[in-house]
């Protein structure tokens, strides 16, 4: 009976995480490209194949008695597969608000996630070693509609998965390319363009970040030799048609549903004044936008922008607000303005 207790809630957590994650992919293909686990042209895959596989394990421990053992040593491995990172990411970022495990429903710190899912594997081990049922694929021992079922179960979960969120392509800026110089005061070139980001967790799990590059001693705009920045191609804006790259800008990417980026904006509104020109990219829905404003009391230009558009020009999480001067990033923030 006790067996049978852990095989269901072990099936359920992960039917459960799969799941919370599925109905926000955006979010989790930014995560694993964040991380280094995947490029942009390959996350859209890899995190369906990783969801896809957390629900099959969970309806096959929960459902199919004949592959659940072979489902439990799928899900040992993978536990021991996400315990891994968790403690990888620990020590090299430190902790968390949001690990991520349940997508962005139900919020997990890194260290509660890493105890669970040892406690699971413990548990899921104990239950395997004392386990007898007959494990063996051959026909001859298995029921054949439950082997059926089994695969059946497979290829039904991923043809929704891919059918019902199809895989759509990121619109990643040529960054390698886009690199810009300034002029200094005694002629010399120096880069002016975009810097890595320091590894460090996001705001949205709860690390501010601090402005990543200071804007050089000279600030006027001649000191600058045209540049083409990740944004120069969004142009029809909310009111009008606005180059980004023209003279001196400030771009501001704010995701809708953020409340970071809520405060941020609030912040810019009172110093409206004494800034260039904001243009804003936003990601979320239409009617959102005027509670937004608001809110916030910031009213500017906008664009609407998908989320396979929106986040290849994050560099951890938004907000990320950028200072740029005839298309040369000057200053930017990411986390915190």
């Amino acid at each position: 009976m006790i067996q049978q207790i852990i095989y269901i809630i072990t099936g359920l957590i992960f039917i459960l995480g799969g799941a919370l994650k599925w109905v926000n992919l955006p979010v989790f293909e930014f995560q694993l490209v964040k991380d280094g686990l995947a490029a942009w042209g390959w996350a859209g895959y890899f995190s369906r194949l990783i969801t896809g596989a957390e629900i099959i394990l969970g309806i096959l421990l929960l459902f199919n008695k004949p592959f659940r053992k072979y489902a439990a040593y799928a899900v040992l491995f993978m536990l021991a597969a996400f315990t891994a990172y968790l403690i990888y990411s620990l020590i090299h970022y430190g902790s968390s608000g949001n690990c991520g495990c349940f997508g962005e429903a139900i919020p997990v710190s890194t260290e509660a996630s890493i105890v669970k899912n040892i406690v699971m594997f413990v548990l899921l081990l104990i239950v395997l070693i004392k386990d007898k049922t007959e494990t063996s694929l051959e026909l001859k021992t298995l029921p054949r509609l439950r082997a059926v079922t089994g695969v059946a179960i497979i290829i039904v979960v991923y043809a929704l998965i891919f059918t019902i969120t199809p895989v759509k392509k990121y619109s990643e800026p040529e960054r390698g390319i886009r690199q810009s110089t300034a002029i200094s005061a005694n002629d010399s070139l120096t880069v002016a363009g975009r810097n890595e980001l320091p590894a460090t967790k996001d705001s949205a799990r709860n690390i501010k970040l601090k402005p990543i590059q200071q804007t050089p001693a000279e600030k006027t705009t001649d000191k600058y030799k045209q540049a083409v920045s990740d944004f120069s191609s969004y142009k029809y804006y909310s009111t009008g048609v606005f180059n980004p790259d023209e003279g001196e800008k400030m771009v501001a990417l704010f995701s809708l549903d953020c409340e970071h980026c809520l405060s941020a904006a609030t912040k810019m509104a009172k110093q409206k004044s004494k800034l260039p020109q904001i243009l804003i990219l936003f990601m979320g829905e239409k009617e959102q936008v005027a509670p937004f404003f608001s809110q916030s009391g910031l009213e500017a230009p906008y664009i609407i922008l998908t989320p396979e558009q929106f986040f290849p020009l994050l560099k951890q999480s938004p907000p990320r607000i950028v200072r740029l001067v005839r298309g040369n990033v000057v200053k930017e923030w990411e986390g915190e303005y």
